[in-house]
C-alpha cells in the first residue's frame, strides 16, 4: 500500500521519516522504509513515520518513492546529502528521468525542491501498513483546513481550534495539546463540522514554550483500525504579558525580562540572570554546585 501525495509549491513536502539520529547521519543502504517498521542504525532503533510539516526537523532520514506518468527533465534544490536510485545529488542537478518509479533519501535542514515535472505526472508515494488509504486521505484533507487563529496565546488565552471548510461528512477526531517532545497536557473529544469550533483548555494550563495542537482521527480509529492521519499545528504558550510591538522604555524591558528569566529557566540559566542584574543576594550556590557536580559525574570534563 502507498499513500499517495503531489508537489506543494515545486517542494517535497510528504516524507516517510525516521530520527532524529544522535550519531553521525549517512544514508543507509539497507533498509526499506515501510511507514511503522523500524530498523537499526547505530545504536538506535528507529522507525519510519509520515511527516507532512512544512519545517522539517535536521537531523532526520527522509525517503520517498517518485512515480513519473511520463518522462521529464527535473531539477532539484536542497542542502545536504541527497540519492535518486542509486546516483548521488548535487544541488541544482538537472537530470532526465525515464517513465517509472525513482527512489529517492534526503538528509538536510531544509526543503527538497524539485521542479521541471507536470505535477499531475509526478506522485510522491509513501509506503505504508496502513489497510484504508483512501479513508486516510480523506481524513488528512479534513485536517488540513483547520486553524488556529493565533499563534502566541498567553495567560487566560484559551486555545480555539477553528475547523474552517469541511465537507458534509461528520469526522469524529481528538485534540491533544503536546509539548513537542510529546508529552502531552490536554485531550478534547469533538467533531469536525462546518466553521464549527472546538475549545481546549489556556494556556496559562500549559507550560510556557513551544506547544502543538495535534488532531488524530478517534482512538478506535486511528489504533483499532490503524487508520494514523494527523495535524500538527504549532504555537506558543506564555504565562507572562506578550506583547506584539516594543512597550515600555529599553531598560524597563531589559528588567523584565531578567526577572523573568531567573523564574522559568533552567537552574543554571536562572542563577545566571541573578547575577546579570546584580540580584546577589538572592543568588542560590547551591543550583550551580549541582550542576558542576553533575557535569564532573558525567565525565564529559577533565579536572
Amino acid at each position: 500500500m502507498h499513500l499517495i501525495y503531489r508537489l506543494r509549491n515545486d517542494h517535497i513536502q510528504d516524507w516517510l521519516i525516521a530520527g532524529p539520529i544522535y550519531s553521525p547521519i549517512r544514508l543507509p543502504t539497507a533498509t526499506t522504509p515501510v511507514e511503522r517498521t523500524t530498523f537499526e542504525y547505530g545504536e538506535q532503533t528507529l522507525n519510519w513515520r509520515v511527516d507532512h510539516s512544512e519545517a522539517q526537523s535536521d537531523g532526520c532520514i527522509r525517503y520517498a518513492e517518485l512515480r513519473l506518468l511520463e518522462t521529464a527533465r527535473i531539477t532539484v534544490t536542497f542542502e545536504g546529502e541527497a540519492r535518486l536510485d542509486d546516483n548521488a545529488l548535487a544541488s541544482g542537478d538537472t537530470l532526465d528521468l525515464d517513465k517509472g518509479d525513482h527512489t529517492l533519501w534526503y538528509i538536510g535542514p531544509g526543503p527538497f525542491g524539485l521542479t521541471g515535472a507536470d505535477r499531475d505526472k509526478l506522485q510522491i508515494r509513501l509506503p505504508t501498513d496502513t489497510t484504508d488509504p483512501i479513508r486516510r486521505k480523506a481524513l488528512e484533507r479534513a485536517f488540513a483546513h483547520t486553524y488556529l487563529d493565533r499563534s502566541v496565546l498567553v495567560g487566560n488565552d484559551t486555545i480555539i481550534l477553528h475547523h474552517g471548510d469541511q465537507p458534509n461528512e461528520k469526522i469524529d477526531f481528538v485534540l491533544r495539546l503536546q509539548k513537542p517532545n510529546g508529552r502531552i497536557y490536554a485531550e478534547t473529544l469533538s467533531t469536525l463540522t462546518q466553521d464549527a469550533q472546538t475549545q481546549s483548555i489556556p494556556a496559562v494550563q500549559m507550560p510556557p514554550g513551544p506547544m502543538q495542537a495535534v488532531l488524530i482521527p478517534r482512538p478506535e480509529v486511528y489504533y483499532g483500525q490503524g487508520v494514523r492521519a494527523y495535524r500538527v499545528i504549532p504555537f506558543y504558550a506564555a504565562n507572562d504579558p506578550y506583547y506584539s510591538a516594543a512597550n515600555g522604555e529599553y531598560g524597563q524591558r531589559a528588567g523584565e525580562t531578567l526577572s523573568r528569566a531567573t523564574v522559568h529557566g533552567s537552574p543554571v540559566w536562572s542563577e545566571y540572570m541573578r547575577m546579570t542584574a546584580g540580584w546577589w543576594d538572592n543568588l542560590r550556590p547551591d543550583m550551580l554546585t549541582a550542576a558542576i557536580d553533575s557535569v564532573r559525574l558525567s565525565g564529559d570534563v577533565k579536572e
